[in-house]
């Protein structure tokens, strides 16, 4: 569903400050606009920006009853890297922060509250036990397909993703960025031991089971945990998503692990 996203706006801005450093280099890459328009682009930018986090996140300049209302998302994170916006400071690095905190599960971080993509037992939903009429991740194509996911989500079951390993790359730009850089370094630790923990286990004779009840790639790095809920006890476990490995969980991993070298 299209909103006006924090993240989205980072992302933009730090495109047009990094064009901006090339035309300050004199080459000619803008075809006709000019210095001043790069600026005043800029400002809008960390004005929208600034005035979102605020409010409280991603995209909070919507009614509560709206469904694009939304404060904390995981993607905020790319206000921090790659973004890596250069007038943020760490009073607006604290707020992205809180409304981040609600998302950090026991296993992994949740991309938003009440997100309900692979969230309690979705893998045996309707369209996941008739694949041949729906493939298994494009459930959400339209707003009508997101809304009827949303009503079978389970509270609390959203998944848990790979996102600690960046979370743990963010601590350490943050920690170069600012003067605290204790309080950063001790966070990025604990989020890199939070994302090796993610491998997982079993062996080819005794394999891992992941949520649609098959078995995953053992010593390998999950898109996410998933959460397989008994309706009569409310008994809760993680296992691993289906989407077993994924190439960005290990990307982010291994730029997580650089940035502590």
């Amino acid at each position: 569903i299209e909103r006006i996203n924090t993240s989205s706006i980072g992302l933009v801005t730090s495109g047009l400050e990094r064009l901006q450093s090339l035309v300050t280099k004199k080459l000619n890459l803008t075809k006709g606009m000019k210095k001043d328009q790069l600026r005043h682009l800029i400002a809008m930018g960390y004005s929208r920006i600034r005035s979102q986090i605020a409010q409280g996140g991603e995209s909070p300049a919507y009614s509560r009853s709206n469904p694009r209302f939304r404060t904390g998302d995981a993607a905020l994170l790319n206000l921090i890297y790659p973004a890596e916006l250069s007038k943020l400071r760490d009073r607006d690095y604290q707020k992205i922060l809180k409304a981040l905190d609600p998302l950090i599960g026991d296993v992994g971080i949740k991309r938003y509250v009440g997100d309900s993509y692979q969230s309690g037992n979705f893998w045996f939903q309707p369209w996941m036990i008739a694949p041949e009429t729906k493939s298994k991740t494009d459930d959400s194509s339209s707003s009508e397909d997101f809304e009827n996911r949303g009503k079978k989500f389970i509270k609390d079951s959203e998944a848990q993703w790979f996102f600690d390993s960046w979370y743990s790359i963010a601590m350490s730009t943050l920690a170069k960025k600012t003067r605290r850089n204790t309080s950063y370094l001790k966070l990025r630790v604990q989020f890199m031991n939070r994302a090796i923990a993610q491998l997982t286990g079993g062996t080819k004779e005794n394999p891992m089971l992941g949520a649609d009840g098959l078995p995953v790639q053992a010593n390998a790095f999950p898109e996410s945990y998933n959460t397989l809920v008994d309706l009569k006890s409310g008994e809760e476990h993680f296992v691993p998503s289906p989407i077993t490995p994924l190439n960005w969980a290990k990307a982010t991993l291994r730029l997580a692990l650089h940035a502590l070298e």
